[in-house]
């Protein structure tokens, strides 16, 4: 059960890490003008990129942890379908990303399948 818990929230920490990068770079524009090394300080003072890489690396940590006792067969398909609708759900809700019935079925595909792999 504990490594249920662990997954989870190590896939809450990867979806808040894409929409702390999706937001960090919504409004940065590279340009030829700029040059590389500005783009990089640009990125390198982002807070909300810092944000996120410190999500994703938390995630990555107690998802490495939950591989020491969990399938791994059973561990990434249930984080990958976890992190795509909770990515969704949460794009939708916070960012302001559109809808559709057919994410909605996306979505519901997702749930159905995290189901029958923990069966």
């Amino acid at each position: 059960m504990i490594n249920v818990i662990l997954l989870s929230i190590a896939i809450v920490f990867n979806v808040a890490a894409q929409l702390l990068l999706r937001h960090g770079m919504k409004d940065l524009v590279l340009t030829t003008a700029d040059g590389f090394f500005n783009y990089a300080k640009t990125l390198a003072l982002n807070p909300l990129l810092w944000g996120s890489l410190f999500c994703y690396g938390l995630g990555f940590i107690l998802y490495a942890i939950v591989l020491n006792k969990m399938e791994v067969s059973k561990a990434y398909p249930v984080a990958s379908a976890g992190a795509i609708l909770l990515t969704v759900v949460f794009s939708i809700l916070f960012i302001g990303e559109s809808f559709s019935y057919t994410k909605l079925l996306g979505a519901a595909v997702c749930i159905a399948g995290i189901f029958l792999l923990l069966r």
